[in-house]
């Protein structure tokens, strides 16, 4: 199925779909994680790369937070 999809709209599926997806999904990890044992490296870690990855989009799009 991938095939028959170019690589333009593939990589606007990736951008916009996965990437926001994962995003809320490593940051909604982390926030549980902490939740439930306390703050340790890796629920902040997880926050971080939540946080990243918006703050990279956000840039992208010309807005500031």
């Amino acid at each position: 199925m991938w095939l028959f999809i170019s690589r333009r709209i593939r990589m606007w599926l990736l951008l916009t779909v996965l990437v926001p997806l994962g995003t809320r999904v490593l940051r909604s990890l982390g926030r549980a994680l902490e939740s439930r044992k306390g703050p340790s490296a890796v629920s902040r870690n997880l926050i971080k790369a939540g946080d990243l990855a918006e703050n990279g989009a956000n840039k992208l799009r010309g807005r500031r937070r």
